[in-house]
């Protein structure tokens, strides 16, 4: 009885000492550390499973060759993927290899549509480039009206190219966009409860993490997304579409933002709090 009960034992033992599943976010504390065969080895059964993120950082290390021989065929693989679950820094670095020619074959049409898709979810650059191809007509017919609505969009998420075109008289003023309300009306209630932007002051920034226009889609990705910060769900204008966008913050500044992008999902960036003031239809704390 006495060595049943040490085998007991030392079996609850092991098992309350076994390591931990590693996660997407042990495998990022590898890369951060520079281990990327380690942070590798997790991403890729996450990325078999069907974690955009884990995509498109397999897709990030293959591009640009940490801990393998760049493989711009496979990287092109690995963004397309993450971008057609919506991952909007991956449909922007797809949209990079298809204008180049990176792994896929040269085609503007298709980098437009990628840069078009992750634009709609406000990432400046894929802004800019969107813009830049409305203006030159490449890959698309040109649209010199779509393209200022674009560079302005992308200015006012901080794009600092766009921004010094504007400032430098090269892009005119675009029209102002229609007025949108927020479905729920705009009743003293919904004023009350729109309270991250309110209190945000001039110069704070927020952490923007995605932006859908399906609740589906934000349903699986706050599943697949550890979020350690107060997440907000705001309702913002996307050209005549309304998309939800999910931010952390506000911040101070841009360097204490910066310093939280490492905890928050892959393709979070910063933007200023005034476009996202500028074009926020609804904002409630989840």
């Amino acid at each position: 009885m006495r060595q049943l009960i040490v085998l007991l034992l030392c079996w609850t033992l092991g098992v309350l000492a076994a390591p931990a599943e590693p996660t997407f976010e042990s495998a990022r504390d590898a890369f951060a550390a520079g281990d990327f065969d380690a942070a590798r080895a997790i991403w890729e059964p996450l990325a078999r499973d069907g974690d955009a993120r884990a995509q498109f950082a397999l897709g990030d290390l293959h591009d640009r060759g940490l801990g393998v021989e760049p493989d711009p065929v496979r990287a092109a693989q690995y963004y397309r993927k993450s971008a057609d679950q919506g991952l909007a820094a991956a449909q922007f670095n797809l949209g990079n290899a298809f204008e180049a020619g990176k792994g896929v074959p040269r085609d503007p049409a298709t980098a437009a549509h990628y840069w078009g898709l992750a634009a709609e979810q406000e990432f400046p650059f894929a802004q800019f480039n969107l813009a830049v191809l409305l203006y030159d007509g490449r890959g698309v017919p040109a649209d010199p009206e779509a393209a200022t609505r674009w560079f302005h969009r992308a200015a006012a998420n901080g794009h600092p190219q766009a921004r010094a075109l504007i400032d430098a008289g090269h892009i005119p003023a675009p029209e102002p966009p229609p007025p949108v309300r927020a479905s729920v009306g705009e009743n003293d209630e919904t004023r009350r409860r729109v309270t991250c932007l309110a209190a945000a002051n001039e110069g704070e920034v927020v952490a923007q993490l995605a932006a859908f226009a399906d609740a589906d889609r934000i349903a699986v990705f706050l599943r697949t997304n550890r979020i350690n910060q107060p997440l907000h769900r705001c309702r913002i204008r996307a050209g005549q579409r309304i998309l939800t966008a999910l931010v952390v913050g506000p911040f101070p500044d841009v360097a204490t933002g910066g310093r939280a992008l490492p905890s928050l999902p892959p393709g979070a960036w910063l933007r200023p709090v005034d476009s996202l003031r500028a074009a926020l239809a609804f904002e409630d704390e989840l």
